[in-house]
């Protein structure tokens, strides 16, 4: 086969040493071992004048055999190998079978082939339409590159904000100034100096004064005693009569060793030493007048109305009687801006109120909306409850009675989003607050279109779960309609939406609710809800997700 290796041995008998060195083997009878463990003996070759003979009478019956090294061999090339040597040289293609024109084959036909799979099934519209989020965006791009505030570098991802552009107009420096240390610009770790010699004593001096010569006892305990422990080490103090009479100092390459010793072995870490002003340190003592242990001055207050509800009196029978308590607030939240502050309370209402006055500007009845979605839940269950007692059913319309709290708000967190989320028992309640802008209002009707569009969907499918695909969502979300009331105006002339858009109901009491930093997906956290204690939300599209399908027993 011309496509067969030329080192294919089915029988293991050549040399398998691979690339070791042949002149290892020069002084012995074997050049290897094969695969058997066997070893190679070398074949007996003759003289230089056997191979000449061979090489004339090889030319006569054209036949060209090569020197197989490795085993120790010669090997006779047949007639196909010695056609392809030549071609190889010539430099064309070394098998003579092959085509280096051929015709075009179509190997992928134009044809769509069915497999069998999805392929019922229609493209979704979402696909081909365009959308009206990413169109409201790119013309506000399109406004900021037309008013200046950003570039093409910034929608090339070249750049990350706005403002990073250089200013080019600011002095620079052209060389480094002379008191930048080289040091500290290298590269490395970082440079420590050594601690600096001590300065010289009056000991050291050449002409001491008397009380700084020692006496021959004095030399003698010095001798005796470890050089670190002598008053002046190796040193010991000599009076001469000028400087020019002063010598060598015989110790000085040993002191240099240890030094440089000392420097090598001993660790030495940067001791910052902070320059502060010990005036500074002391605090600035407030004026007596402005000591006061109390304020004199309110500077808000937000004032929530009293809540009123009718409960059944015991003593006299058929008869209800008017309870009026005061709200407590349970939740609050703030608008990205500042401006607005929204409240929840034990009644069951939303209130938004304007920071800087403190006025009220809406009020939503979340409760109201909630137990009016129950009742044709309830209605349809009320076969089932004819066999209760007369004190349970007055209970329960006591608990009825009572509103409802407001366990969770928060505002949206993105600033172009005008609404928030509140959530009441097992219900959550987007409100859209209609406080935005020419341009934030565009795009908070673009966000809340498809849950506002849940109204007509519903109605029209025959199902409030038109968007959930997924079935695990399906059973423990719904999402439905506000009952219908008198459409309110916004604050912002530029607004559509206003008041509560849709609800979202679950099996179990929510505790909490989170949107994302983006605003447009949020959570719901339902602890009681076993697996779907935990939903994802989408708001753009009106659909959920539950991300947990069991609950890790233990």
């Amino acid at each position: 086969d011309d496509l067969s290796s030329d080192d294919e041995d089915f029988d293991g008998e050549q040399n398998r040493i691979g690339r070791v060195p042949l002149h290892w083997y020069e002084d012995q009878d074997h050049i290897g071992y094969n695969a058997h463990g066997k070893k190679v003996i070398k074949a007996t070759s003759g003289d230089l004048l056997d191979a000449a003979l061979q090489a004339e009478s090889d030319k006569e019956t054209k036949k060209f055999t090569v020197r197989d090294e490795l085993n120790a061999r010669d090997v006779t090339l047949t007639p196909r190998q010695i056609e392809l040597i030549r071609r190889i040289q010539a430099g064309s293609f070394a098998h003579p079978e092959f085509d280096a024109n051929p015709d075009m084959i179509d190997y992928y036909s134009s044809i769509k082939e069915v497999s069998g799979l999805n392929t019922n099934r229609y493209e979704p519209k979402a696909r081909f339409q365009p959308s009206k989020y990413d169109k409201l965006l790119v013309r506000r791009l399109l406004h900021r590159l037309k008013c200046g505030s950003i570039d093409m570098d910034y929608l090339r991802n070249k750049q990350k904000k706005p403002h990073e552009q250089p200013d080019t107009k600011d002095p620079f420096l052209l060389w480094h100034g002379d008191e930048e240390d080289e040091l500290h610009m290298r590269k490395g770790p970082q440079h420590i100096a050594p601690p600096k010699k001590p300065p010289p004593t009056h000991a050291e001096s050449y002409n001491p004064s008397e009380e700084y010569l020692p006496t021959d006892e004095q030399l003698k305990e010095w001798e005796e005693l470890e050089t670190a422990d002598r008053p002046h080490g190796l040193f010991v103090p000599t009076k001469f009569k000028n400087l020019r009479s002063v010598g060598s100092y015989q110790h000085s390459v040993r002191e240099a060793f240890e030094r440089c010793l000392d420097l090598y072995l001993c660790p030495r870490v940067m001791k910052r030493r902070l320059n502060i002003d010990p005036e500074s340190l002391v605090p600035s003592l407030p004026k007596a007048a402005d000591l006061r242990p109390f304020p004199t001055a309110m500077a808000v207050q937000f004032d929530t109305p009293a809540m009123t509800y009718s409960v059944k009196s015991a003593e006299e029978e058929g008869e209800s009687k008017e309870v009026e308590e005061t709200a407590m607030i349970r939740c609050l939240s703030v608008s990205p801006d500042g401006q607005y502050l929204v409240s929840g309370a034990s009644d069951g209402f939303v209130r938004m109120w304007e920071v800087q006055t403190g006025r009220l500007l809406r009020s939503w009845n979340i409760a109201a909306l909630v137990l009016a979605d129950k009742k044709d839940k309830e209605e349809e269950k009320a076969d089932e409850n004819e066999n209760e007692t007369t004190t349970k059913e007055e209970d329960s319309e006591q608990d009825k009675n009572k509103p409802k709290p407001v366990v969770s708000i928060e505002w949206n967190p993105n600033s172009s989003h005008h609404c928030l989320i509140a959530a009441v028992e097992n219900c959550a309640v987007i409100i859209a607050t209609g406080t935005g802008g020419s341009d934030d209002a565009e795009l908070t009707d673009a966000l809340l279109s498809s849950a506002y569009n849940k109204r007509s969907a519903a109605g029209s499918t025959g199902g409030d779960n038109a968007n959930i695909n997924n079935s695990r969502a399906a059973k423990a979300v719904k999402w439905l309609p506000p009952p219908k009331t008198k459409r309110e105006t916004p604050l912002s002339a530029y607004a559509t939406f206003s008041g509560p858009i849709t609800i979202l109901r679950t099996n179990k009491e929510m505790a909490k609710v989170k949107w994302h930093k983006k605003g447009d997906y949020f959570l719901t956290v339902s602890p009681k809800a076993n697996a779907a204690s935990v939903l994802i939300h989408q708001l753009s599209k009106a659909s959920s997700q539950q991300p947990f399908g069991k609950v890790k027993k233990g």
